[in-house]
């Protein structure tokens, strides 16, 4: 039921989301979107989603999950954080909105030779491209997963054989989200994302940089 219910109003979410960050923001929008993620702050929802998602990982065992409210000028940019003094990833859904748009932009940035003067950043865009084939429901569970991966500081881990510490923190980060959001979605659903979406990532083929 709650999953049903979390489907529901992320849909709600998607459309409100729709009309706030349109070519012409509404901002009689924020409203009922604070509304709704007040709700589903009340629910069982966010509940769920920390059992589901977050709670088994060591040093997270009592964290929460919950919804942002708007800020004084509107939704902050970023997509999710983490609260360490309450233990609580806090999600914003207008970001996570934004950063789904950001995944669909990417492919065109790939065109660009801005895009190719780094490749660092080039690895990101080009993995978010893939990203941006997920539904945004998906991409909500990846980015809690992110913040997890934060916590956890997965990127942290050195080089193997050369003492030096990964660079692309962000992409690292999401590269360890994405792994675990495809062993959660396939014991959970039986579905595989890289198949059913048509994602095509393997990073073997991208460790070793521009030749």
């Amino acid at each position: 039921m709650a999953l049903r219910t979390l489907n529901a109003t992320w849909k709600q979410l998607e459309k409100l989301a729709g009309r706030y960050l349109g070519k012409k923001p509404e901002k009689a929008a924020i409203a009922p979107i604070d509304e709704l993620c007040q709700r589903t702050n009340e629910s069982r929802i966010v509940d769920a989603l920390a059992n589901l998602l977050v709670r088994h990982y060591t040093g997270l065992e009592k964290a929460g999950i919950a919804f942002a409210l708007s800020e004084r000028k509107g939704f902050p940019a970023w997509s999710t954080r983490f609260d360490p003094d309450h233990s609580l990833i806090v999600v914003n859904p207008v970001g996570v909105f934004k950063y789904q748009r950001a995944c669909l932009d990417a492919v065109k940035t790939l065109n660009t030779p801005q895009a190719r003067e780094s490749f660092q950043l080039y690895r990101l865009q080009a993995f978010m491209a893939e990203l941006g084939k997920l539904p945004s429901r998906f991409l909500l569970f990846l980015l809690i997963l992110d913040q997890v991966g934060r916590f956890k500081e997965v990127s942290k881990a050195e080089k193997r054989g050369t003492g030096e510490v990964p660079e692309n923190v962000d992409y690292l980060n999401l590269l360890w989200a994405f792994k675990e959001l495809e062993t959660f979605i396939v014991e959970n659903t039986g579905v595989n994302l890289r198949s059913e979406y048509g994602i095509f990532w393997y990073e073997s083929e991208w460790v070793a940089g521009n030749k």
